[in-house]
């Protein structure tokens, strides 16, 4: 064992937990951590754990989205974002990195919803979507980029969630070949998080509005579940985002996702990217 196999950077709100609770958790092959520090330091023993357990031909993999160094409550870069990519090519430089993105009208309309329940938080979707533009955070041909220019093409794998919804045999297959394991072993696809109808949302950010509540677990699970039960009184999914907004995110990020078709060889077009 030499080092970290496989570091999967993110982001938020593109499958992580699934990833976690299904293909990694379960492949035979596959020993993992998710704890960012390990990508970030330059041992395998962290907080003098071993955490590979390895006796056998496993894949080590780190899986933290919070190393794709966006602060999901301000919605800015974080403190460490410029030094991310290096820190992790200087201590694992033969480690392959593998992004999930999704299409940016779906990623923000759920990244607004998480912060809601998550972060108290108050001011309406149209903050949001100027500071996201402001801070290119989802501008994945820049972030993509400053991979490729550490590591090597074929160390670097980029799918689109949308896959994983669409076809996730292929999906799983994509991420076993890229590691070189059995491919046959697949995990069925399962939503882990609350989807919500809008009106139930805008109850949530009234609630952070009007009463305090205290960052703790204990009331991220209480927002919730206020959530589902609304959801389920007022019934469907709503949409946070207007058609003007919509196109707006679209217009916004069409140069974007063409450059990073044109730096993977890949066609995202047919995934719901904006071209």
């Amino acid at each position: 064992m030499s080092g970290l196999d496989l570091i999967h950077i993110g982001f938020h709100k593109c499958a992580s937990t699934t990833l976690q609770k299904g293909l990694f958790a379960n492949h035979p092959q596959i020993v993992y951590n998710r704890s960012a520090q390990l990508a970030l330091d330059n041992k395998l023993d962290y907080q003098g754990r071993d955490i590979t357990d390895n006796s056998g031909n496993l894949k080590v993999i780190n899986t933290a989205e919070t190393l794709c160094g966006v602060d999901y409550q301000s919605f800015d870069r974080s403190g460490r974002y410029d030094e991310i990519p290096d820190t992790i090519y200087q201590n694992w430089p033969g480690a392959k990195i593998l992004i999930i993105i999704r299409n940016q009208v779906d990623l923000i309309r759920s990244y607004y919803k998480e912060s809601l329940v998550r972060y108290n938080t108050t001011y309406k979707i149209d903050y949001m979507i100027k500071k996201v533009f402001a801070n290119r955070i989802f501008n994945f041909d820049l972030f993509v980029g400053r991979y490729l220019d550490r590591f090597k093409k074929e160390n670097l794998l980029v799918l689109p969630v949308e896959m994983l919804k669409q076809d996730a045999a292929r999906f799983y297959r994509e991420i076993c070949h890229f590691l070189d394991i059995d491919s046959n072993i697949i995990s069925e696809y399962q939503s882990r998080n609350i989807s919500g109808n809008k009106k139930a949302n805008e109850a949530i950010r009234f609630l952070n509005k009007t009463i305090f509540l205290k960052e703790s677990t204990k009331n991220h699970r209480r927002k919730r579940r206020i959530r589902k039960a609304m959801n389920s009184i007022l019934g469907g999914k709503g949409d946070y985002l207007n058609d003007s907004q919509k196109k707006e995110i679209r217009d916004n990020y069409q140069e974007s996702n063409r450059s990073l078709a044109s730096l993977m060889d890949t066609d995202f077009k047919n995934m719901g990217y904006f071209w």
